[in-house]
């Protein structure tokens, strides 16, 4: 089967935390769309190496790492030390609906 990191982060509800702001809800879709109506689309993530990569266009590149137990993302803005991202598992039921290219 697939790698457990894989099977929970593939099509998953996340709540963004970070500092000095609103916590907020972002989708992983399956087919590689990151959803987040806070922030207009279109973006995109991947899982490399067992770690999650988002790519928010011009809000940055973040580099993620995947903690089973939690289950939770952790890390930061690529290129920019300490602007740290945690992402809070909110489960497998995906609200957004895919943007229109």
């Amino acid at each position: 089967g697939r790698p457990p990191a894989e099977k929970l982060v593939s099509g998953s509800a996340w709540k963004v935390h970070y500092a000095g702001g609103s916590a907020f809800r972002i989708e992983l879709a399956e087919d590689g769309a990151l959803r987040c109506p806070a922030y207009d689309g279109p973006h995109r993530w991947a899982l490399e190496d067992g770690r999650v990569r988002l790519d928010w266009g011009r809000y940055g590149t973040y580099d993620l790492a995947v903690e089973l137990r939690g289950p939770r993302l952790v890390g930061e803005r690529v290129g920019r030390r300490g602007d740290w991202r945690r992402l809070e598992y909110l489960g497998k039921e995906l609200q957004f609906l895919q943007y229109d290219a």
